[in-house]
């Protein structure tokens, strides 16, 4: 069982804005439950959870061998995923706890590089909701092309115009959050900022653990360990010299 974790409410610039991003479809998509308190208390998923607001029996906790640790941060989501088919899990809306806003962008950004590091730990894209992470991944990789491509038409800033409008769009829909002109500027870069850091998080989170971990297995693998025998187990006149090939697993 679990519920959302809101922010403290402050009386600053980070605080509006991170309570936006955190809580709107365009900020964090399907997972904004996580972060808001939507709907009733229903059965969930990993989507719906996060570990900070977590409540389970000790007993139970150790039965399951609890988390894993190398997939940290995000170790409550494969946890979770792990008992989906086999216990029922409840998000309550009602169940909030409250955490700190980060009190400057780059402590945001670098919130937002973990997590998106961190999701690389376990991204499968046999699934279409894992899917769904690539997509800041992309736009990251088009926001790093940008200053190296020049004399491009309009269509390739599109979606850089896009992502802009949807920032608009989604101030318009939380109009009830009181904001003042400076912060209302800022909230695209705020966007802009989040996505951007979760996407490069990806990135570099997929060549330390997904390709760097591919290429130093097949190096292994590669790898021959040579036994040489000098002489027969039985008696003969010819002499032998052969090699046994083992590979790592």
């Amino acid at each position: 069982m679990g519920g959302p974790s809101l922010l403290i409410e402050k009386q600053n610039n980070l605080y509006h804005l991170s309570n936006i991003f955190f809580s709107s479809i365009f900020g964090i998509g399907p997972i904004r439950s996580r972060y808001n308190s939507l709907g009733k208390v229903r059965k969930a998923t990993e989507r719906e959870l996060i570990l900070c607001n977590l409540l389970m029996k000790r007993a139970f906790f150790l039965k399951t061998k609890g988390f894993d640790q190398n997939i940290y941060p995000g170790e409550e989501n494969e946890f979770l995923k792990s008992l989906q088919t086999s216990t029922r899990i409840i998000y309550d809306p009602k169940a909030i706890v409250y955490r700190e806003p980060r009190d400057s962008f780059y402590l945001f950004l670098k919130q937002m590089f973990s997590y998106g590091r961190g999701r690389a730990k376990h991204l499968k894209l046999n699934y279409f909701f894992e899917y769904l992470f690539l997509i800041p991944l992309l736009f990251s990789l088009y926001v790093i092309s940008l200053p190296f491509i020049v004399n491009q038409s309009f269509v390739f800033y599109t979606p850089l115009l896009g992502h802009f409008v949807s920032s608009l769009l989604t101030l318009l829909v939380n109009q009830k959050t009181r904001l003042t002109i400076y912060q209302k500027s800022l909230l695209p870069f705020f966007f802009l900022l989040g996505h951007f850091g979760y996407g490069l998080g990806l990135i570099v989170g997929i060549f330390q653990y997904k390709i760097l971990k591919i290429l130093i297995v097949s190096k292994k693998t590669k790898e021959e360990i040579q036994i040489h025998r000098l002489k027969n187990f039985k008696k003969s006149s010819t002499k032998s010299n052969f090699s046994i090939k083992l590979t790592h697993d």
